[in-house]
C-alpha cells in the first residue's frame, strides 16, 4: 500500500512538473495570441505588436498568473482612423485560464503613446465645426503643429457676411480632458488677419474639435495623467485601471 502511494506521489509530481513546464513554454504564445486577437478590433496591423511577459506562476491545474505583460509597437494604424507613432502598454496581474485558454482578468498598469502632428491633423479633419450664422471652419484647411513650447492650429474661417475665408492661427496647450482617455486643445491666443471677428465664438468653435486625441475606445479604462509636446510629436502618459467592457468571456 505504501509503495503504491509513493508511486502515485512520484507520478503526480512528474505530471505537475510537466504541467509547470508546459505553462512556462506556452504561456507567452497564449498571451500573445489573445492580446493580438483583442487588439485586432482596434488596430489594422495588430500582428505588429510585440508582447512579452514575466514568468508564469501556476495557481491551479487550469489557471496561471502573470505578474506583468508588456505590449508595444510602432506605426500602429487605428481602425477608426489615425495612426500611433508608438505605443507601450504595461498590464499587471494577468490571469490566464483554460482550456480553451484565454485571459480571465487584467489588473492595473500604465501606458505611453506618441502621436505625430500629421496624424492628429488627419484625425480632426474628419470632423467639421459650425457656429450658426457666424463662421464655418473647412476641415481641409486645418493643420496642427506641435512644438516643445505650445500647440498651434492653423486654418481658415468662412465668414458668410463677407463671403471670404479668413486665415486664423490658434496657439494653445494640450491638456488631459475631463473625459476618461481623452486629450483636449485649449486655445490661449487667437490671431485673425485683416478682419475683426468674434474671438470668443471662434475660440469656442475651435474647441468644439475636442478631443483631438481619443483613447476612450480602447478595451481598457485609461486616465491621461501627462501630455508633453515635442517637435512634431506629442507623448501621452497615463494609467490603466480596469477593463472597459467584457473582452474576456
Amino acid at each position: 500500500m505504501i509503495k503504491r502511494f509513493l508511486i502515485f506521489v512520484v507520478v503526480l509530481g512528474v505530471a505537475l512538473a510537466g504541467l509547470y513546464v508546459w505553462w512556462q513554454r506556452n504561456a507567452t504564445q497564449i498571451i500573445t495570441r489573445e492580446i493580438r486577437a483583442q487588439a485586432s478590433g482596434f488596430f489594422t496591423n495588430s500582428s505588429a505588436l510585440d508582447v512579452s511577459n514575466d514568468p508564469v506562476k501556476m495557481t491551479g491545474l487550469r489557471t496561471a498568473h502573470v505578474p506583468q505583460v508588456v505590449v508595444k509597437g510602432t506605426d500602429l494604424r487605428l481602425r477608426e482612423g489615425g495612426e500611433l507613432a508608438s505605443a507601450k502598454i504595461v498590464l499587471k496581474d494577468i490571469d490566464v485560464a483554460g482550456p480553451p485558454f484565454r485571459l480571465s482578468r487584467v489588473g492595473d498598469g500604465y501606458f505611453v503613446v506618441t502621436v505625430t502632428d500629421d496624424a492628429v491633423t488627419d484625425y480632426i479633419r474628419e470632423r467639421g465645426v459650425r457656429v450658426t450664422a457666424v463662421a464655418r471652419i473647412p476641415m481641409d484647411t486645418v493643420t496642427v503643429n506641435f512644438t516643445k513650447a505650445a500647440t498651434q492650429l492653423r486654418g481658415e474661417v468662412k465668414v458668410p457676411l463677407i463671403r471670404k475665408q479668413v486665415p486664423i492661427i490658434a496657439t494653445g496647450q494640450l491638456l488631459p480632458s475631463s473625459a476618461s482617455g481623452q486629450v483636449d486643445f485649449r486655445v490661449r491666443n487667437l490671431q485673425i488677419t485683416k478682419y475683426s471677428l468674434n474671438v470668443k465664438q471662434l475660440t469656442e468653435a475651435i474647441e468644439h474639435l475636442n478631443p483631438v486625441i481619443d483613447l476612450s475606445e480602447w478595451p481598457v479604462q485609461t486616465t491621461v495623467t501627462k501630455v508633453q509636446t515635442g517637435n512634431g510629436t506629442v507623448t501621452i502618459t497615463g494609467r490603466v485601471h480596469g477593463i472597459q467592457r467584457s473582452l474576456f468571456p
